[in-house]
């Protein structure tokens, strides 16, 4: 029934679409493409770089719809050197393995992509949702190679009442990691 619903949502997007109604995004170039990844850069020069990550279950153009109200138009205008993630279908036969585990390989590719595309070393992540939880635990397994985290709606903490998400990130292996400073508001990149 979910495969029908989302069917039935994909055939109205192609339809707005086609009638001129998606999205408009900025211009945007490639600077990583791999089975299952994109990672797309917007430009700004001189502060730090911002690599920000949506959802997997979302298209990447959340932060982009259009002019007025896009993250990814305002983060570069303001000068700082954007980058975002678009999370493809998976290629069949992908080995399988824990989304954490996934979501950090890939992450850690697209920060790598991220501090040679810009020259800036460790960018801030910035993500929401369920890209914010991949965010924040990719950077809690790996926090010296970041400069900061910004999350929004992402949900930390798991337990029973976590709802659907809870065994999805229960099942994926993290590895042990050292608590992260916490930051306030007077703190900058």
């Amino acid at each position: 029934m979910f495969h029908l619903l989302d069917q039935m949502r994909r055939r109205q997007g192609h339809l707005l679409d086609s009638l001129g109604l998606g999205p408009e995004t900025t211009p945007s170039r490639i600077v990583l493409a791999e089975p299952g990844f994109r990672l797309r850069a917007y430009g700004g020069e001189g502060a730090p770089a911002v690599l920000v990550v949506p959802a997997p279950i979302k298209r990447h153009y959340i932060w982009d719809l259009e002019p007025g109200v896009s993250v990814v138009r305002r983060l570069a205008g303001a000068g700082f050197p954007t980058y975002l993630v678009e999370w493809l279908e998976q290629p069949a036969g992908t080995p399988s393995g824990g989304l954490a585990e996934q979501a950090g390989h890939l992450l850690d590719r697209a920060v790598a992509a991220v501090e040679a595309d810009s020259g800036r070393p460790r960018p801030v992540l910035a993500g929401h949702s369920l890209g914010g939880t991949l965010a924040a635990i990719f950077t809690a397994s790996r926090p010296g190679r970041v400069r900061g985290l910004v999350l929004l709606e992402a949900p930390l903490r798991f337990g029973p009442e976590a709802g659907a998400l809870a065994p999805l990130v229960a099942a994926s292996p993290v590895p042990p990691a050292s608590p992260l400073p916490m930051a306030t508001r007077r703190d900058r990149c």
